[in-house]
């Protein structure tokens, strides 16, 4: 996942991550013992059946088979992962956009009904506009 899009989460969701993360590796990491031990254990048997180079070769094949595996399962959950990620956040950014330009249209709005009134207000009191002109030094001898 870019770094990037990492700085954009929020604290919640990038916790939400690294949890999911820590339990997926707490899993694979007991998985990956209970695989050792099974290893072992048949690995003694060879021994002691005395073929100890050819048991040394299959817990070597049998090591790197479950570290591959385990690679690939991490990767995918990894990726899975960054899926999950770049869906929240699109949402996140589109929820952002929403909130932007509606903020924007209620500024607009008010500015639109802030100058209404003005507009009434000099209409209704000619005194008001022509001090304002004074006081703003775009009329008058002032």
């Amino acid at each position: 996942m870019a770094e990037k899009e990492l700085r954009k989460m929020n604290r919640t969701e990038l916790i939400e991550i690294i949890y999911a993360l820590q339990q997926n590796e707490k899993l694979l990491r007991r998985e990956n013992e209970d695989l050792h031990e099974q290893l072992q254990d048949k690995a003694i048997l060879m021994e002691q059946a005395g073929d100890i180079r050819k048991a040394a070769k299959k817990k070597e094949e049998r090591a790197n088979a479950l570290l591959r595996q385990a690679e690939r399962e991490c990767r995918e959950k990894l990726e899975e992962t960054e899926r999950e990620c770049a869906g929240k956040l699109t949402a996140t950014e589109q929820e952002c956009m929403e909130l932007l330009n509606e903020s924007k249209q209620k500024a607009r709005d008010r500015i639109e009904n802030v100058n209404r009134k003005i507009n009434l207000l000099m209409k209704k009191y000619p005194m008001l506009r022509e001090y304002l002109k004074k006081e703003n030094g775009t009329g008058g001898a002032g």
